[in-house]
């Protein structure tokens, strides 16, 4: 993301050319690097493959490092090494079968010109699909456009679906203490529909990591422990929930809008555990105080946080009680009438 690449520097740069066993020499000044390969003695293990997408943003912020990152791809596979040692060699020798020589080297996917992401929030938000394919059917349509050193967003879409046929483990980094995995749409949006896309593709389990180095020591949590941490300190956060209701109207619309990345993140990310669609009920609806807050403040809100437990519940994600289930029906009917 363009935000993140600029608050942390570069982090995730860093990270992608360590992986390619690379390293920036600035003999030239600081805005002119060349790229030197890490020999292998030195690396102590293989040159791992990436997968790299981007948004629209990223794309238009830094052409420079779509150009940098081009490069490093295209010169690690162009090594004269072993293929164990290599990965980048052997899937560019896989895909040039198919791609050619020049979109082979491509490990860069992101939206077309003119758009910045993909479609999936307004899918998420509207309820709009019936099945978790249409949804990785839309990310691979919304990203399939290939960024290499002398191509511009080429469609790619095959292409896309080969190199993430090899991806093991997907990440992202957080960059601000302002947003958490569960505060921003994007994170399921990019994270979770990454990982639900190479599940789709490849029939396998993925990791999910996400990265946080916002405090003075980095830590690295699946995305499943990062999402109960998240529900614990703010969405079932009493502090959290007073504060934001403090706002009126529009923290009770922040609230649902929780609501909406949580059911994000149960369809894509595949991280939400049971218990937190539970409790949320619990907190928000059954709870007579916060429900009263919420009702007062953005009843329209209250109402579509009891439409997103309803279709949590539908779609599998929550199997809650009969007796819970009834009794949100009966505030549901309340809250309907008051709107009416």
């Amino acid at each position: 993301m363009g935000f993140e690449t600029a608050q942390t520097r570069g982090e995730t740069i860093g990270m992608i050319l360590q992986l390619l066993g690379v390293r920036l020499v600035r003999d030239k000044g600081p805005w002119s690097p060349r790229i030197e390969v890490i020999p292998l003695k030195e690396l102590g293990r293989p040159r791992i493959d990436v997968a790299i997408t981007i948004c629209g943003f990223f794309r238009d912020m830094f052409p420079n490092l779509i150009e940098l990152l081009s490069q490093a791809v295209k010169l690690v596979a162009e090594l004269d090494e072993p293929l164990d040692m290599n990965f980048v060699k052997k899937h560019y020798l896989e895909l040039r079968k198919v791609y050619g020589d020049e979109l082979a080297f491509a490990r860069i996917f992101g939206p077309k010109p003119g758009t910045y992401g993909t479609r999936l929030t307004e899918a998420i938000e509207s309820s709009s699909w019936s099945k978790e394919e249409e949804l990785v059917d839309m990310y691979l349509e919304d990203m399939g456009y290939a960024y290499i050193d002398r191509v511009h967003a080429v469609e790619a879409r095959n292409l896309l679906v080969d190199v993430l046929k090899s991806v093991d483990l997907v990440a992202q980094i957080r960059s601000t203490t302002e947003y958490d995995i569960g505060d921003l749409d994007h994170y399921y949006e990019f994270l979770g529909r990454l990982r639900r896309a190479v599940e789709a593709l490849t029939g396998k389990r993925v990791e999910a990591l996400w990265m946080d180095t916002t405090g003075a020591v980095d830590r690295v949590r699946s995305a499943e422990e990062s999402v109960e941490i998240w529900a614990r300190t703010r969405l079932l956060n009493p502090k959290w929930i007073s504060a934001m209701l403090e706002h009126g109207y529009d923290g009770a619309r922040e609230i649902m809008k929780r609501f909406e990345y949580l059911l994000g993140h149960a369809a894509l990310t595949k991280a939400v555990a049971e218990w937190i669609w539970t409790e949320a009920a619990k907190t928000y609806i059954l709870n007579q105080e916060v429900r009263e807050k919420m009702r007062k403040a953005n009843p329209w809100a209250l109402h579509r946080v009891i439409e997103i437990l309803y279709e949590a519940h539908k779609r599998g994600y929550w199997k809650p009680p009969e007796k819970l289930l009834e009794e949100i029906e009966r505030i549901r009917l309340e809250v309907e009438q008051m709107l009416e």
